[in-house]
């Protein structure tokens, strides 16, 4: 299977510092209000302790299975 690649390279010239940008651009539930193309809605959800936002495949995938969709999700690079 051939390994699709996208690489997104954009500058912006903003007045701030790296800190402002980064408090900015760290409030995710704001995203929408200036960059309206790309965030349409955001949802602020509470994390539960001990629960995963991830779903199970628990019974739904042999060890197997679960053990391919594993590597292929670290093939993808965010596995460090």
């Amino acid at each position: 299977m051939a390994k699709s690649q996208y690489h997104f390279v954009d500058r912006w010239r903003v007045e701030g510092n790296v800190e402002e940008v980064a408090d900015i651009l760290e409030d995710a539930v704001s995203l929408p209000r200036w960059w309206e193309s790309v965030y349409f809605d955001v949802k602020e959800i509470e994390r539960v302790p001990d629960k995963s936002f991830m779903p199970s495949y628990k019974g739904k995938l042999t060890d197997e299975q679960l053990n391919d969709l594993v590597a292929y999700l670290a093939s993808l690079g965010g596995a460090k």
